[in-house]
């Protein structure tokens, strides 16, 4: 009888810091100012980032911005407007504007501190770096710095409190004026190649507003408004966020605005017809930070209240051109003496898919399958499947485009023990390669997990042959969570199953097929 020996693999695409937890997919990130033992106040405090699960509330971890040594960045404790987040459009940074001061120096923003305004960049490994300091003098002079925005962190766009919109490349000392329209600015974001700001000052410019015609470092242009959008009355624009909901409008055509004003919250504009026109608002919830993203029904937004004590969430299926359909609930809590301001989802590698692949080979009859499969290709080019027949000397054996999201390859020219990794391009160039799996057949007696317990990133699950329709594995921890899952194709006698993400601890390990119901406790080490 043919049998059919599998290995699975679960490709971790995330670098994780020494020094920091790289950050989890799919959470939000929320600025928080001051410490609980003393009250804030007009002073330079110090500020935290606070990741927190977006189903639960469930705090994940904190990060602490450096306040002190040479590169540094403070908030000052009760200027509500500092502190934005937001999240580069390459997904791979949270960027965040402060001062280069220590702790408790008065008045941070004022000509007579005239301090340094500096710009932090967090990647998706949880490492917060600072390497961009400008003389106030240069960026918001007597004016807060409020908010920053990136493409890919090599420069930034940044709004505040004087002295118009600014640009400046990473690690540079001097800004660019891009735009003096509207010199009191809020928060600032790139949507559609496009940038947005708003404003709550008395201009004549709507209070969400573009510069240019599109994304430009280089062009010292005007502002324009959004025709629909309130000029000098009726919104106190704190934050936004655009979403692309109508097949039938080019471009985002739903924008949220977070309103500051009291008694109102958030507020829902739908382009119809070249004009934003209002759908609703969900009021008594004052918000100041906001962000969101589009799903399978909808929009999920993320805001922060105006009086910094909590994070909150809402669902809006109403969809393009109808009403806020959801309420805003609430996910957690400041702790006392201490503020919320910005918010934004966490940042992710910035050329591979935050995602992990799923990579698995059998041994057929008509060869090695080499099969995967990735839920987001977003920012994957193409794929280069590899052989070797020592572990260590790879050689190409077949290129695949992106778009498919499940390939398949027949190798039909190996015997014995063979390895094989993929190499991954992203759309920007670069470079990353899988871990390596490795394909030997195994005779398979009973059923067992071998090393047991496991000192090394890899188990060996051995087991009577597959019925017809297949089986599946799953990995739980002692409380039931489960924390792998993976597909066994009918004939598999053998799964090899890399742990190397798992924590040490102990585990049981399920296998479910048409012959019923098997479990096994092992120890990873």
């Amino acid at each position: 009888m043919r049998k059919i020996y599998t290995v699975f693999l679960l490709v971790s695409l995330s670098q994780a810091a020494l020094a920091q937890p790289a950050f989890s997919p799919k959470s939000v990130v929320v600025v928080r100012v001051g410490s609980p033992d003393s009250a804030n106040s007009n002073r330079s405090r110090e500020a935290f980032l606070h990741e927190y699960d977006t189903a639960t509330g469930n705090l994940i971890q904190t990060i602490s911005i450096p306040y002190e040594g040479a590169n540094k960045l403070t908030l000052t404790g009760t200027s509500s407007s500092e502190g934005m987040l937001k999240r580069s459009v390459n997904k791979a940074y949270l960027t965040l504007g402060g001062y280069d001061l220590g702790l408790g120096v008065s008045s941070p923003s004022s000509t007579a501190t005239n301090a340094t305004r500096v710009i932090a960049r967090v990647g998706s490994n949880g490492v917060v770096e600072i390497g961009t300091k400008l003389a106030a003098a240069d960026m918001f002079p007597n004016g807060q710095i409020r908010s920053v925005v990136s493409e890919n962190g090599s420069g930034y766009w940044a709004a505040g409190g004087s002295n118009g919109t600014r640009y400046v490349a990473h690690g540079a000392t001097t800004s660019k004026n891009m735009s003096a329209t509207v010199t009191n600015q809020r928060t600032i974001g790139i949507f559609d190649n496009k940038l947005f700001l708003c404003h709550s000052s008395g201009t004549a410019i709507s209070r969400v507003y573009q510069i240019g015609a599109s994304l430009s470092s280089t062009d010292s242009v005007g502002a324009t408004s959004l025709p629909g959008i309130p000029t000098t009355s009726g919104i106190t624009a704190a934050d936004f966020y655009f979403a692309d909901l109508s097949e039938s409008v080019a471009g985002p055509d739903v924008l949220y605005i977070a309103d500051e004003a009291s008694g109102s919250g958030l507020i829902k504009f739908s382009l119809v017809g070249g004009t934003w026109v209002e759908n609703g608002r969900v009021l008594a919830t004052t918000l100041r930070g906001l962000t969101g993203e589009r799903t399978s029904t909808g929009v999920v937004l993320f805001g922060t209240r105006a009086s910094g004590t909590e994070l909150v969430k809402l669902y809006d299926d109403g969809g393009y051109n109808a009403g806020i359909s959801g309420a805003f609930t609430l996910l957690a809590n400041s702790a006392g003496n201490t503020a919320f301001r910005g918010v934004a989802f966490a940042p992710s590698d910035p050329s591979l898919p935050l995602n992990t692949l799923r990579l698995s080979a059998s041994i057929t009859a008509n060869g090695n399958l080499i099969r995967w499969t990735s839920s987001d290709e977003d920012n994957i080019n193409a794929y280069e499947l590899q052989r070797s027949t020592n572990g260590t000397d790879f050689a190409r054996i077949s290129n695949f485009s992106s778009g498919k999201g499940s390939y398949d390859f027949i190798d039909n020219t190996s015997n014995g023990t063979t390895y094989y990794r993929l190499r991954i391009t992203s759309k920007d160039g670069a470079t990353q390669f899988s871990r390596v799996i490795k394909l030997t057949a195994r005779q398979s007696v009973g059923f067992s997990i071998w090393p047991n317990p496991a000192t090394g990133g890899q188990i060996a699950v051995k087991y009577g042959e597959v019925p017809r329709g297949g089986g599946s594995i799953g990995i739980f921890t002692p409380y039931g969570r489960q924390v792998m899952r993976m597909n066994v194709p009918a004939g598999a006698v053998q799964t090899s199953i890399d742990i190397s993400t798992l924590p040490r601890g102990n585990y049981f390990l399920n296998m479910q097929d048409a012959g019923g119901k098997k479990s096994v406790s092992f120890r990873k080490e």
